[in-house]
């Protein structure tokens, strides 16, 4: 029994010892992955097909998705009035578009939700929002007695020779946005509401009376101290174009003109 059992060993050991020295494919089927160095992963040797060599050995990892908003930034746009009504005033009064801009200046973004992907996220945060409104016709904008604002002529006031009349207003600004980003690409899409409270407001008007003159006047104009305002952003990257449209009207409502600006614009975020 015992002879039997060493001759069963023995025969074992031949073949093995054989395949090992003949390379036949039994063994060329084995592989066995060695690490020699612990301190880097891709420093390899592997044992197949009867030869022991080093091999490149790859891995990758699958990062967490951390989601960031698109709001933080400098963004650009052209302003003009939609839906307008003006006051006790019988001319029309336009806006010249390619003067009259919007200049945001967005500081900081807050994540409020996100799907479990990361790829669909609600969002919050600041900034300041800078219109400058340039009239086209040598109009500007004046208070009266009884609180209203209405458009009056320059020449009404004694300026002859206008080079430009603007109105100007600052708001900090908040907004409440839904963002879509693409799994695989660098492209967003967000859409929702903007809400503001103006900070400062004034009307300039800039003319020569034997030299260059400015005459300014700060005042609420019977602003409405809020706004909410409709906006859409598409972008790729850092670069982003939007469209925005106030919900409220600018003035309140008796005491200044009807006007709904419409803002369509670029920038970057950071």
């Amino acid at each position: 029994m015992k002879k039997e059992c060493k001759l069963s060993i023995m025969k074992t050991m031949f073949v093995l010892l054989f395949t090992l020295a003949t390379g036949t494919p039994l063994l060329a089927q084995i592989a066995l992955v060695v690490h020699a160095d612990s301190t880097n992963p891709h420093e390899t040797f592997r044992w197949e097909g009867g030869h022991f060599g080093p091999v490149s050995v790859k891995t990758s990892f699958t990062k967490p998705r951390h989601p960031r908003p698109h709001w933080e930034g400098t963004y650009f746009g052209f302003t003009k009035f939609l839906d307008k009504k003006w006051m006790d005033y019988e001319g029309d009064v336009e806006l010249d578009w390619a003067n009259s801009f919007t200049f945001q200046f967005n500081m900081k973004e807050m994540l409020i939700a996100s799907s479990r992907s990361g790829h669909s996220l609600l969002f919050t945060g600041i900034g300041l929002d800078y219109h400058r409104f340039y009239f086209d016709r040598d109009v500007t904008l004046r208070k009266q007695a009884d609180g209203s604002v209405i458009p009056v002529s320059l020449a009404s006031l004694g300026v002859t020779d206008p080079r430009r009349s603007v109105f100007k207003a600052l708001y900090l600004t908040a907004p409440l946005l839904f963002e879509v980003q693409r799994a695989r690409s660098k492209g967003f899409l967000s859409a929702g509401l903007v809400g503001g409270v103006r900070v400062h407001s004034k009307t300039k008007i800039v003319y020569d009376d034997g030299g260059k003159r400015k005459l300014k006047r700060s005042g609420s104009y019977g602003m409405n101290p809020f706004k909410v305002e409709a906006m859409a952003r598409v972008g790729f990257g850092s670069f982003t174009v939007w469209a925005s449209k106030s919900l409220t009207p600018m003035f309140d409502p008796g005491k200044g003109p009807r006007v709904y600006p419409f803002t369509i614009g670029f920038g970057f975020t950071n």
